[in-house]
C-alpha cells in the first residue's frame, strides 16, 4: 500500500477515504491505521544547504548595510534602492526554489521510509503554511534528515 501525505487543507478528506476503505477490506484485514508525522521545519533546520542560504543571506545584508552607510547623495541613495529591490527579488525567487526542492526531497524521503514501515498515512507538519498537529503518530523527521544527509555521499 502507498502511504498517503496529508497537509491541513486534505486531512479530512483524507481521513474520510482512509475510513472508507478499510471499512470495504473486510474483519479479516482490519488493522489499526499506521501514521507518520515529520516535522518539515525541524527537516530544513538540519540541512546544510540552510546554514548557506542564511550565511549568504547574512553576507549581503552586511553589504548592503556597508553600501547604505556610505550613501553621500540622492542620486546614489535612488540607484541603490533600485538594486537593493533587484536584490531581494533575486533573492526570493531563490529562497522560493529552494523551499519547493526541499519539499519535494522531504516527500520522497518520508514516502521511501513510510514504505519500508508499511505506515498508511504521513502528516507532513510545516509551521510556515496551514497545517495540522498531529501527536500519536510514528516521528519521521529524523529518519529523513538522515535520509536526506545520505543521499550526497
Amino acid at each position: 500500500m502507498r502511504p498517503l501525505f496529508i497537509n491541513a487543507l486534505s486531512l479530512t478528506l483524507g481521513v474520510i477515504i482512509l475510513a472508507t476503505s478499510s471499512c470495504s477490506q473486510g474483519d479479516s484485514q482490519k488493522r489499526p491505521l499506521k501514521v507518520g508525522t515529520v516535522d518539515v521545519l525541524r527537516v530544513m533546520e538540519g540541512r546544510p544547504e540552510t546554514m548557506d542560504i542564511r550565511l549568504d543571506w547574512t553576507t549581503q545584508a552586511g553589504s548592503t548595510y556597508l553600501e547604505l552607510a556610505n550613501v553621500t547623495d540622492e542620486k546614489q541613495a535612488e540607484a541603490l534602492k533600485v538594486e537593493i529591490t533587484k536584490r531581494s527579488a533575486a533573492w526570493q525567487k531563490r529562497m522560493d526554489a529552494f523551499m519547493e526542492e526541499s519539499i519535494t526531497l522531504v516527500k520522497a524521503e518520508a514516502k521511501k521510509i513510510a514504505q519500508d514501515r508499511d505506515i498508511d498515512l504521513v502528516i507532513m507538519n510545516n509551521t510556515l503554511t496551514k497545517t495540522v498537529k498531529f501527536q500519536d503518530g510514528e516521528d519521521l523527521t529524523l529518519d529523513v534528515q538522515f535520509g536526506l544527509q545520505n543521499r550526497g555521499e
